[in-house]
């Protein structure tokens, strides 16, 4: 079964619009089950990040026939309506499986080489196996994507220097803001909550998460009173 991907990223959509197209985590294995269950996929992974929601998919049906099937599927699933150009994107393979390697190895992240997409994309697959999502074919292409992943990490220096939006984010706060007090950093992050603060170095203020949704602006307003800090967008 030919391995395809749908998908809108930093690369092709504003964040407005990934947004809209986000999954929360809980409702993921229904998704995946609504998939399979009315034949778009034999198999299927979902992944959704902050930078990025993808659909990866094995189907023993025509690649292109999929892929409409599955972009419909991911329009519909979130009732999205506004007009739609270029923001979503698809591959068959080779071109699946070089994205997904790419994706897995950082090569396609907004910072390169950063960690924190290996491990989104490892906890995705591990969602779909543990429901019974995938078989034979993704967890074949998976594995071999993360060991991919592994070598290059092992045998490059993709990851020297910061390799992190939000590690980006305080040096760029630590050195280019001249503000005598916090700084709160504040990016659209998903899986923001005051609670996941985090004072650096003792005055550089970083909110940020990887799971739920942006938490409402009251709610960072909130922090930066408590800490008297100033915020920056980026």
């Amino acid at each position: 079964m030919p391995l395809i991907v749908i998908g809108l990223s930093h690369h092709t959509s504003p964040v407005h619009v990934r947004e809209r197209f986000a999954f929360a985590e809980a409702r993921i294995p229904a998704t995946l089950e609504l998939l399979r269950t009315t034949g778009v996929a034999d198999e299927a992974v979902i992944l959704s990040t902050c930078n990025r929601v993808e659909m990866y998919a094995a189907t023993t049906q025509p690649a292109q026939q999929s892929l409409a099937a599955l972009r419909e599927f991911l329009v519909r699933c979130h009732d999205y309506r506004d007009p739609l150009t270029d923001e979503i994107y698809s591959f068959t393979e080779p071109q699946s499986i070089e994205h997904l390697f790419k994706v897995a190895c950082g090569l396609d992240s907004m910072v390169l080489g950063e960690t924190e997409i290996l491990g989104q994309l490892k906890r995705a697959y591990d969602l779909a196996l543990q429901h019974g999502h995938t078989g034979g074919r993704l967890n074949k292409v998976f594995q071999r994507a993360f060991n991919a992943a592994k070598h290059i990490r092992a045998s490059t220096n993709i990851q020297r220097g910061n390799v992190s939006v939000g590690s980006v984010a305080v040096e760029l706060a630590e050195t280019g803001v001249p503000v005598a007090g916090t700084i709160a950093v504040h990016g659209s992050f998903r899986n923001f909550t005051p609670a996941a603060a985090k004072n650096i170095k003792g005055r550089v203020l970083i909110l940020h998460g990887a799971e739920d949704p942006v938490a409402p602006m009251e709610e960072l307003n909130a922090v930066i009173s408590q800490f008297r800090a100033a915020k920056v967008d980026f």
